[in-house]
């Protein structure tokens, strides 16, 4: 099925290619230069980008439309009814051929698009262009089709609201590889806390030991300038038996 926006795009399409073409033809048959012909492509090429864009155009009245400007100033808009006030189109100063610039271009475009769409709206082999898909569940489309290719109106499956649901349906299958799956369907992971830092105690000691060519330091905390002295002959102590040194009062 394909929406009106589609076949829309589509038309843009091929009425931009047929343009290419028949421009190539002109040139072969020598009515027109090859600089011509390549400020037509220029500019038919930023044409087509413009009638594909959503947005960017808007017919006011039949034959007047306004097509805004793409790039930085993008609040700027031409104003196309026949002619275009943009600089490429201007008689004295544009450069556009015959004052076809890429605006009236892409108003050429756009229109003959839409008549492309008046056009199969007629019907074709007994079925209305656009039609309504109906399913098996009796549920309609909620957009119509306008798809040139379609030969009926009628499907033979359900809905995608109907459709069974299967809860066991692994998750590779609903995203497969290389896509992932949406950030809310991701397990999240496991934080740890983290641990606040110890504070600093108001009062240490430092010893440095120098046995052989070996450098001890040996830290004392407290809370305290006591409770260091307190604790200083049993450290002492220790390290004499785990470094096999002797303290002196020297």
């Amino acid at each position: 099925m394909k929406t009106v926006a589609q076949v829309r795009m589509q038309c843009v399409d091929d009425h931009a290619n047929e343009f290419l073409r028949r421009l190539s033809d002109r040139v072969e048959t020598h009515q027109l230069t090859e600089t011509e012909a390549t400020a037509y492509r220029t500019r038919m090429e930023r044409a087509h980008l413009i009638a594909n864009t959503p947005h960017m155009m808007q017919e006011l009245s039949p034959g007047v439309w306004d097509v805004w400007k793409a790039g930085k100033d993008s609040a700027h808009v031409w104003r196309v009814d026949g002619t275009c006030n943009c600089p490429d189109a201007d008689k004295a100063i544009g450069k556009a051929p015959m004052g076809h610039c890429k605006h009236r271009l892409a108003v050429w475009l756009r229109r003959s698009a839409e008549k492309d769409l008046r056009i199969l709206e007629a019907r074709m082999e007994g079925l209305k262009i656009p039609h309504t898909h109906r399913y098996e569940c009796g549920h309609e489309d909620l957009e119509a089709c306008w798809g040139r290719e379609c030969t009926t109106a009628l499907e033979t499956s359900v809905c995608t609201a109907c459709a069974p649901h299967d809860p066991h349906v692994e998750e590779e299958t609903l995203f497969p590889s290389p896509l992932r799956s949406p950030a809310q369907y991701e397990v999240p992971p496991v934080l740890t806390p983290k641990r606040a830092p110890l504070p600093e105690a108001p009062a240490s000691l430092n010893l440095k030991v120098k046995h052989h060519n070996i450098e001890v330091m040996f830290t004392m905390r407290a809370n305290t300038d006591q409770e260091i002295l307190a604790r200083l002959p049993a450290a002492l102590e220790g390290l004499s038996k785990a470094l096999g040194i002797k303290f002196t009062s020297e």
